[in-house]
């Protein structure tokens, strides 16, 4: 079974007929690793061939039933929100706001982190830095997803991805800090949006699985390479410690957003 996933610079239709597409990006990465986890005995193979709209425009052909016997796999982002979701057992939408927020949390994280050996000291330091930077991605971007919520329901563009991105600062061997000032000016061009419209229940914004992806992945990968220099005296590369986590997260078997996966590869027309 082929897959179309996200990830890649564009292919044009021709090219991805003619069996083209990247097999060697993190979006290959993650997807290949879940197949390999829910559905061993199938064999799949995962090629990015552009960005979500790419991959949109085939799930449409899937949906329409114009295009059979493939499966196509998107971030989610808010389709499941804004009307946009496409329903067919052969499109697959990631649990969270992409395969990011899935990989990145902190129970993820710190299994990585004990894999590694660390000492016994150096893993309860470990915990304790891994809660503190939970704790602070929630305070500091729960405000982001209440209006990314609420902009949604009332129909308009959400916060700008770029600017919420780079409120992340990362720093070489410093533990990353979120700049709350450029948040703060962000909130306030969608507070001029809404106008005197209410916004939705602070209670609708989880950090965790609907901040922007790519912000998420920023966060902990900084965290990441800081306490692992810091606790563990290695340093890694970007691709590694995604791989490295990916792996950890598919062997998290009772969580919430690997049994979605193996719900949706249960119900795949294969």
């Amino acid at each position: 079974m082929i897959v179309f996933a996200e990830g890649s610079r564009h292919f044009t239709f021709e090219e991805i007929e003619a069996g083209l597409g990247n097999l060697n990006t993190l979006d290959t990465v993650f997807w290949s690793s879940i197949f390999r986890t829910t559905v061993p005995m199938r064999r799949v193979e995962v090629r990015s061939v552009g960005n979500k709209n790419t991959v949109e425009s085939i799930a449409q052909l899937v949906a329409s039933g114009t295009v059979t016997n493939v499966i196509t796999a998107l971030d989610r982002d808010f389709d499941h929100a804004n009307g946009r979701k496409i329903v067919h057992p052969n499109v697959f939408y990631t649990f969270g706001y992409s395969w990011e927020n899935d990989v990145f949390t902190h129970e993820v994280v710190l299994d990585f982190m004990a894999e590694l050996n660390p000492s016994s000291n150096a893993f309860i330091k470990l915990q304790e830095e891994v809660q503190k930077a939970q704790v602070e991605l929630n305070r500091c971007y729960r405000r982001v997803v209440h209006f990314d919520v609420t902009l949604i329901s009332y129909g308009e563009e959400i916060t700008i991805r770029e600017r919420i991105e780079k409120s992340v600062r990362l720093r070489d061997s410093n533990c990353p800090t979120i700049l709350r000032s450029e948040i703060a000016s962000e909130l306030i061009r969608c507070r001029a949006i809404l106008q005197k419209r209410s916004l939705v229940a602070l209670s609708n914004a989880r950090v965790q699985e609907d901040l922007h992806g790519h912000t998420v992945s920023r966060w902990w990968l900084g965290n990441i390479h800081y306490l692992l220099q810091l606790y563990v005296g290695v340093k890694l590369s970007r691709e590694a410690i995604v791989r490295l986590c990916v792996s950890v997260f598919c062997r998290r078997s009772e969580s919430p957003s690997l049994l979605h996966y193996r719900s949706l590869a249960a119900n795949a027309l294969w």
